[in-house]
This record gives structure tokens, sequence and C-alpha cells, in this order.
């Protein structure tokens, strides 16, 4: 089964975790990877607890040093094609938080030597954490808010980011309906940076865990620009709107990248704005009513020039967004008319 899915997804590095085997040969061999040209580090369980492995394809990747033990192994990974190194560390966190805090400490220290080789190593550490960031990661579950707080602290001492994982809410799933967000991917600044690197929790299979993947997106040059509208600029009051608006994502979501919290916050302003723009043509019709009837009445005061420059003004507003979204549909699209006019210039 992981043969099957290994060959589905194109993956060249597998990383496994609580693998349960004592020992390892050439059956077990047959049941993770489709051919021979491969290589793999193995950390043996204790009886039916425990157990690491990471495999990988020689052909894309040499190993340049390797550690291991009870709950994490560790390689260094040269790119065979360009020459490029990187780290992967594959993690079965403890469940003591004795044992946690001993493994957070020791992956600092493994940071601070890896950067001590070359400031621009990078860094994937991959695995069943066994640990969450805040109560929104897990349901149905009890959790100790030191386990919390120590993991949380030691992703961002690290400065390391937590990739989001697309249909991955959950990743762990046990009996009376608990579920948790176990496993995940931990860039560092060096990695994260040389693309747009995307998770993915594949659908649970035989375990109680979701398979975790992660992949370099080649066709998506990042994330969505940030657009605006110009008339947001005028609005009375934005500033301090958007000022606060953001300070209320940025507390509630604090655990979220850069990239995330901007995500949110964008919802957040495109409410704002329709909510904004459909106020707009409800005071127009309101001052076009006003204006009607003090014509009705032959009524004229300093109130209907109010009215008329007002209504001038809401005018000019929405053909500022009219104007803006026309162009921004322009560049994206075209002239659905332009190849119909190329076509008849050319007859």
């Amino acid at each position: 089964m992981i043969k099957e899915l290994m060959k589905e997804v194109d993956a060249n590095i597998l990383c496994l975790q609580e693998t349960k085997c004592v020992s390892w040969n050439k059956f077990w061999e047959k049941l993770i990877w489709a051919n021979d040209q491969h290589s793999w580090l193995i950390q043996n369980s204790e009886g039916l607890s425990g157990g690491l492995l990471i495999a990988w394809d020689e052909l894309s990747f040499k190993s340049i040093w390797m550690a291991s033990c009870k709950n994490w192994q560790w390689i260094h990974f040269k790119v065979i094609a360009s020459e490029e190194s990187f780290h992967v560390l594959n993690v079965y966190g403890p469940l003591s938080l004795q044992y946690k805090k001993k493994l957070w400490e020791d992956f600092s220290f493994i940071f601070s030597i890896i950067l001590c080789i070359a400031i621009n190593e990078k860094v994937c550490i991959v695995g069943d954490f066994n640990s969450i960031r805040d109560d929104r990661e897990s349901a149905n579950c009890t959790y100790r808010m030191w386990d919390v707080q120590g993991f949380d602290y030691f992703i961002k001492n690290n400065n390391l980011c937590d990739i989001t994982l697309v249909n991955g809410e959950f990743t762990w799933f046990g009996p009376h309906g608990k579920c948790s967000k176990l496993d995940r991917f931990l860039l560092n600044d060096n990695w994260f940076s040389t693309g747009y690197w995307e998770g993915l929790a594949l659908h649970k299979m035989v375990s109680d865990h979701k398979p975790i993947l992660l992949a370099i997106n080649l066709f998506k040059g990042g994330p969505v620009p940030f657009k605006a509208f110009n008339w947001w600029l005028k609005e009375e009051g934005i500033r301090n709107d958007m000022n606060d608006f953001w300070k209320q994502v940025k507390v509630f979501d604090s655990k979220e990248n850069f990239q995330v919290l901007l995500k949110k916050f964008k919802l957040g302003l495109k409410q704002w704005s329709k909510g904004s723009k459909d106020s707009l043509d409800l005071h127009i019709e309101e001052l076009k009513s006003k204006l009607e009837l003090f014509d009705k009445n032959h009524i004229w005061n300093d109130e209907i020039l109010k009215c008329s420059w007002d209504l001038a003004l809401c005018f000019k507003k929405r053909d500022s967004i009219l104007k803006q979204k026309a162009r921004l549909l322009w560049n994206l699209q075209g002239d659905k008319t332009l190849s119909f006019f190329i076509r008849l210039y050319r007859k």
C-alpha cells in the first residue's frame, strides 16, 4: 500500500514513524519502494513501541552523513543534479512531558550546529510530534498547557514555518470522535524561501494517521497578489478600521505565519468593501429620491445643493470602482471582442 502511494504522488523521500518493527529485511523493502535504487536509515522499535525509517531515491539524492536515536533521525542530503544540500529530521515525539522538553532542547542544539556549518543550510522537520499548538488543533481530547506552550515556543524560537496542510485540520483520528493535528512539516526560512511549498494531508488508509505530503508548486508563482481599490484610501476612518481589524486577526491567530494572517485579513477587508459598496448604492438611491421629491414640490434651498454635491461625489466614487475593475478585467482577460475584429480585418 505504501509502494502504491509513493508511485501515485511521485515522492522521492519517505519518512515513517511508529513502524513497530524490530528488524527490517528485503521483504519490507519491496513493500515500500518500487525499485532497488534506494537507500534507507532505520531505527528499530523497542518491541511494539516506536520505530523510525527514512528512505530516499539514490538517483536524486545522496547522504553526506546521518544520525539516529529513539525519537528522531537526522540526515544531511545533497542533491545529485545541483550539488545543493539540505537536512531532514524525521520525528516521533514522546508522550512524556519531560522527554518532550528534552527533545525540543536537542533540536534547538542541532539547529545551532547546522547554522555553524553554513548559515544558509535548509532544514525540514517532519513527523508525528505528539503535540499541538493550540486548542483548535484537537477535538474531544485533553491536552496539557505546558505541552502546548513548549511546542509553540520551540517553533517560534527557532524561526520555523509551520506549513499549512490542505485537508489537514486533523491528522490523527482515535476512538470516540477524538482527533488532533499531530503531524506536520516545519521548515526554516532558508528552505521556505526557495519556492512556493505546499503541504497536503492525504486520505487516511489503514493507519489512524493521515499521510502528509510536502511538494513545491512549480506552476504557482507565490501567493495571490494583494489587490486594493483606490477609493478605499479616500474613505473616512478606513485606516483606523483596518488597523483595529488587523490587531484582532493577529491576536486571535498569533500562531499563524504572516501569509495566513494576511489571507484572513484580506477576507475581512473583502467583506468590509462589499458592505461599503452596498451602502454606497443605497445612499445614491436615497439622494436621488430626495432630489426627485424636491423637484416635484418645486423646492430650492441649500439642502438641494448639498444633496446634489453628495450625489456627484457618490457617482464619482462609483465610477472610480467600475473604472478600476474594468482595467483589472482587461489585464486578466483582455477584450473578448478583439479576436473578432482582428479576423474581420484580415478578411
